[in-house]
């Protein structure tokens, strides 16, 4: 029983000891690895930004520092590991103790903007360029004192908010105050490190700490130093982070202030903008891939830039589909060929019509120019806007809500951009399934050209222009709609489709013909075609006259009230069978011998007349959208007695007026034909607005007819 007993205290004195020993151990090996009272205290810092190694970088740790800090710590102390850092802090609050250790800090304080600013308060649809109603505005955006702060700062260290979770997927990020931020560091390291009497600024470094980094609008991806897990660093361009502390906070105004001159007319100022490379090599770029169809457009870009007087390159991308006959028409029009292979839109469908527009991203690799107007191939220069280059990348004209046109805007180019942007295609969704909606989603913080640099060709809904002029203090015309090149020479062919004349204009259509292109014969490049005078209506319209002997014409356009409905299709046949009835029958005062004259009548349009009323015995010729009558005017007359509907009984007995109008306009137009003594031998009706146009009416006339508008 005793030796039992010592056994079992022989076992608890050898645990006792063990447990010593191995407590002994693990307090030597945790002392070994604890840092001294004096090294930099980083706890919640550190959290957001996980240690290790920093690629491309071999960077020497002080022995009073840890050896695995952040990023920002470990590039600090080893650039200033001589002297102290002045270090700016931009929304750090609390954590001044961590930078202190790295040098003298001091916080940047700002008012925070205000919460109902919204974004599309700095990025409204539409502005008063012109200023008619006074000057334009921003919303406040409030910046620091920077004039409190003498010290020229080193180091600019910031925390970048990320729009409280306010940011949808397949969008860009536009929060107002992440703008403020990126703002308020950006003005701090221009004053810190801007020398305007020589061109020797000084190096500020500057440090932003978020998981969505700083605005690449602002600091560009050429500048980053180090990129690591939730760090960034930069050494900025200074000259050209001047250019964009001197744009509007956003597109609620101009980015270029402009002066008045004399009898109304506007000149812009670029004074202010700093020039940040003494000799920039600057060119015009545009972009034609897939098809051919935008090469006389191309064509005609190019000379019209040169018609300016502009001494900039011209320079066009072109895949494999534009042959080698084009390209050459292309050279000889004035521009510089560089072979692409084009870039597919990862969310279109196969086949479909934007499967390749990404193709545009290219624009970024032709790094051996320092900046880059884009100008779309369906758009003319007609003055010159070589002024423009002084802009800073992304400069644009306003299309909708807070969008830009990417028809034509600045870029400088950037083989960091070009990759980012080939990333994010397959993370950002176009709007509009295009290249401008994605680069929308890609470049948030852009600024605002004159809406008179890139004029779209569209008019809506002022009745009193019904010439669609365009204003003489454009810059470049955009051609929407079907393009002029795709016309005749006479007149913009969109007026020959009703859902189409809004994008009509003959004036839009002249400017582009006054392009020098003699030497080229655009049309000729695809099917050994020049471009025609007139539509072949016209011209099969023409002949006829010539052959008739017919002198005079009545030309009726019912174009302001034709809309896509049986009952204005029955308006407008009667509407003509007035006309034809009027302009043909006997002459009360006895004058035009014992019967009636005859009248042709003529249709141009894709469905026939109604033939209830102009009878197909009548056809005096049909060819594609041409029909032409030569009505029986008796039976005509008789069609006009009876009631436009089964609305009243068609009683033979019950006497009418001699002419019946489909409508109080239409019974008004015949009353002022007959008071006219209109009496022509051929009214043409028309769906399209050509026949109303100085051109036809010249051409008409040159075969000997006076053409008189009835209507």
């Amino acid at each position: 029983m005793a030796s039992k007993s010592k056994v079992s205290g022989l076992r608890l004195k050898l645990f006792v000891t063990s447990l010593f020993s191995l407590s002994l151990s693990f307090l030597i090996l945790t002392s070994t690895f604890l840092p001294n009272t004096h090294h930099i205290v980083v706890h919640h810092l550190q959290n957001r930004l996980p240690a290790g190694k920093i690629s491309n970088w071999a960077i020497d740790i002080p022995t009073d520092l840890p050896k695995k800090l952040s990023p920002p710590f470990d590039f600090i102390a080893k650039v200033f590991s001589r002297r102290d850092a002045k270090i700016a802090l931009v929304n750090t609050e609390g954590e001044e103790e961590e930078w202190a250790a790295l040098g003298k800090t001091r916080l940047v304080g700002f008012d925070p903007v205000q919460e109902e600013i919204q974004w599309e308060d700095l990025f409204p649809e539409w502005i008063d360029e012109d200023e008619k109603w006074g000057p334009t505005s921003c919303p406040e955006i409030p910046m620091p004192r920077l004039e409190d702060y003498e010290d020229q700062f080193d180091v600019v260290v910031a925390n970048i908010p990320c729009g409280n979770g306010m940011h949808k997927q397949g969008q860009g990020l536009r929060n107002v105050f992440r703008l403020q931020v990126n703002l308020v560091v950006a003005n701090v390291v221009v004053r810190s490190g801007r020398r305007y009497y020589d061109d020797e600024d000084r190096t500020v470094y500057v440090v932003f700490i978020g998981s969505c980094g700083p605005m690449w609008e602002i600091f560009r991806c050429d500048d980053l130093l180090i990129h690591e897990g939730n760090s960034w660093i930069y050494r900025p361009d200074l000259r050209r982070l001047l250019q964009k502390v001197l744009m509007p906070v956003g597109s609620c105004k101009l980015a270029l202030p402009y002066q008045i001159q004399g009898e109304g007319g506007v000149e812009f100022d670029f004074s202010k903008l700093y020039k940040q490379i003494e000799q920039p090599r600057e060119a015009y770029v545009t972009v034609l891939h897939s098809s051919e169809a935008y090469v006389c457009g191309a064509i005609a870009l190019a000379q019209s830039i040169i018609q300016t007087g502009s001494s900039k390159d011209l320079v066009l991308l072109a895949d494999k589909s534009i042959s080698k006959k084009s390209q050459q028409a292309l050279r000889r029009a004035g521009w510089k060929i560089k072979n692409i292979k084009r870039i597919r839109n990862p969310l279109a469908r196969k086949n479909a019509y934007n499967e390749w527009n990404y193709s545009k991203i290219r624009l970024w690799q032709f790094v051996e120019y320092d900046k880059v107007i884009f100008i779309d191939s369906d758009l003319i220069v007609v003055k010159n806007i070589d002024k423009f280059f002084r802009s800073p990348e992304l400069s644009a004209v306003g299309n909708d809500k807070f969008l830009f046109n990417s028809g034509i805007m600045l870029i400088e180019p950037s083989m960091c951009v070009f990759r980012l942007l080939m990333k994010k295609r397959f993370k950002l969704v176009s709007y509009n399934g295009g290249d401008q909606g994605f680069l929308n989603e890609a470049f948030t913080w852009w600024h605002r050209w004159p809406a008179r640099l890139n004029f779209l060709k569209i008019f809506n809904g002022e009745k009193e222009d019904t010439e669609h002029k365009v204003p003489e203090n454009v810059y470049g015309i955009h051609y929407l709609g079907l393009k002029p090149w795709m016309c005749y020479r006479d007149y913009d062919c969109n007026w020959d489709r009703l859902d189409h004349q809004r994008f009509a204009s003959d004036s839009a259509h002249v400017h582009f013909l006054n392009t020098p292109q003699d030497h080229i014969k655009c049309l000729q490049l695809q099917d050994d075609q020049e471009i025609p005078n007139s539509p072949p209506q016209l011209m099969l319209l023409a002949e006829i006259v010539k052959q008739k002997e017919i002198k005079k014409i009545g030309l009726a356009d019912i174009t302001d009230v034709f809309q896509n409905s049986d009952v204005v299709r029955l308006q407008v046949n009667l509407v003509v069978a007035n006309l034809v009835v009027v302009s043909g029958r006997k002459r009360e005062d006895g004058g035009g011998g014992g019967g009636d004259r005859p009248v042709f009548a003529v249709f141009i349009g894709s469905c026939e007349p109604m033939w209830e009323i102009f009878r197909c015995d009548e056809l005096f010729r049909h060819e594609g959208d041409l029909w032409i009558f030569k009505p029986e005017l008796k039976i005509l007359k008789h069609k006009l007695r009876v009631p436009v509907g089964t609305c009243r009984r068609a009683l033979p007995h019950i006497e009418r007026e001699s002419v019946v109008a489909a409508s109080p306009s239409a019974r008004s137009m015949t009353c002022n034909g007959h008071e006219n003594g209109g009496s022509h031998s051929m009214v043409a009706l028309k769906l399209q607005r050509v026949y109303r146009s100085y051109h036809t009416r010249q051409r008409l006339a040159d075969t000997g007819v006076v053409a008189e508008e009835l209507w």
